[in-house]
């Protein structure tokens, strides 16, 4: 019996097989020595505290007595979409921070966050006697400085913080609701501004990309746990926010 030659045909196609699974091994080398090399320099950079972090976040502020109507599960992870338009009618915020290193994974971390919660209905009374019901917004300003920890740092940093806050409140006719709308316009204010102490609770995830770390973060904030006067009514809300820093 005689063997018989491989055909040009059956040879090109055992070539392009070995040559497709040759770039696929240099391929996942490639990615698992970047893998590794990117955790062996967060490893060392996780051994001294880190250098100066200053980012923005922006995300929705939700109310405390509706946050249990706008984050029902499972239906908040079926429907991101429709959660988010609930949540973000309710309120918006936008925020800048620092954070910086005091020993290998705590540091002192601070911020500033302009809230915008609209769409709110106050009753007035005109001097005939009259009443008129007007739509108005509120302006929470947070000034806040605490500490943050860090439970690892490398390519994922899961943090945890705890910060005083000294905020500033303000109520006008509303202008809409677009968050930047408050910042860049001025307002008809309809009540005296006032100003409390606070604090607020965040747990977050960074992902350490190098030069920058984008972020997922939650923030409850009790807006006025010092200052009250009679009969005011407490003001605390839940953040939730994507960000970036630097």
């Amino acid at each position: 019996m005689t063997d018989r030659p491989y055909e040009p045909s059956v040879l090109l196609t055992f070539r392009c097989n070995v040559m497709t699974s040759i770039s696929r091994l240099r391929t996942a080398a490639v990615a698992t020595a970047l893998l590794f090399s990117t955790t062996f320099l967060h490893a060392e950079e996780g051994n001294k505290p880190e250098g100066l972090k200053l980012g923005i976040s922006f995300g929705v502020a939700t109310p405390s007595d509706r946050i249990a109507e706008v984050y029902q599960f499972p239906r908040t992870i079926d429907s991101l979409s429709y959660t988010y338009d609930v949540a973000s009618s309710l309120g918006m915020h936008l925020g800048a921070r620092f954070r910086l290193g005091m020993s290998e994974n705590l540091s002192f971390s601070g911020g500033i966050a302009f809230n915008r919660f609209p769409d709110q209905e106050q009753t007035a009374m005109l001097s005939d006697g009259r009443k008129i019901t007007v739509q108005t917004v509120t302006n929470i300003v947070p000034v806040h400085a605490g500490l943050t920890f860090l439970f690892s740092r490398s390519l994922l940093t899961p943090y945890a913080s705890g910060e005083l806050m000294y905020t500033y409140r303000s109520v006008a006719l509303s202008s809409g609701r677009d968050v930047l709308t408050g910042i860049i316009a001025p307002e008809q204010e309809i009540e005296p501004r006032t100003s409390r102490f606070g604090a607020s609770l965040a747990a977050g995830l960074e992902i350490n990309l190098g030069g920058f770390s984008p972020f997922f973060e939650a923030r409850y904030v009790f807006s006025n746990m010092v200052g009250r006067e009679n009969g005011e009514p407490e003001r605390n809300f839940l953040n939730v926010a994507i960000g970036i820093t630097f």
